[in-house]
């Protein structure tokens, strides 16, 4: 008995064209694929140590970074208020602000370097870090000022960055 498809046990052409053609692909998809997310999550490794790196050299500097930069910051706020940012927005809200920044690659990138089932944990680690780097400063760090708004804006920022990441992932 033949199979609509073999003629003595061989396949047609048009079949037997098909057949390679979907078992031979099937492998290298899987493997093509496999490679990218590889390469992906090498690149968001990288991303996130030095962005790490700069997340720790800022925040675990001895002195405040923008101490001596006063000027600097007044400009910044100037500029921001010239192009409609309200005058109740001063250093404090510029401060928040720039936490939430700098802890957005952090969530990102924890977010990618993660395999699937562990992606969870970027929402753990952002505040983690920012309590880590809070607890640094306020035992080791004398002219550093350890406050929970901080942990609370680099929480956001890290969020922020791992909710992007996982829409990015998505799509």
């Amino acid at each position: 008995m033949t199979d609509s498809r073999t003629i003595e046990g061989d396949r047609t052409l048009p079949a037997a064209a098909g057949a390679v053609h979907r078992e031979s692909l099937e492998p290298e998809r899987h493997v093509t694929q496999r490679v990218r997310q590889r390469s992906a999550q090498r690149i968001a490794l990288a991303g996130l140590a030095v962005f790490s790196a700069i997340i720790l050299a800022i925040t675990l500097w001895p002195h405040p970074v923008d101490q001596g930069r006063e000027g600097t910051v007044e400009r910044v706020l100037g500029a921001l208020h010239a192009v409609g940012v309200p005058a109740w927005f001063g250093y404090g809200e510029l401060e928040f602000s720039a936490n939430i920044i700098m802890f957005v690659p952090l969530g990102f990138f924890v977010m990618l370097a993660l395999p699937r089932r562990l992606r969870w944990l970027a929402f753990i680690v952002p505040p983690l870090a920012s309590g880590a780097v809070e607890v640094t400063q306020l035992i080791f760090l004398e002219h550093r000022f350890a406050t929970l708004l901080d942990v609370l804006a680099n929480s956001i920022g890290g969020w922020l960055g791992a909710g992007a990441a996982s829409w990015v992932v998505r799509k």
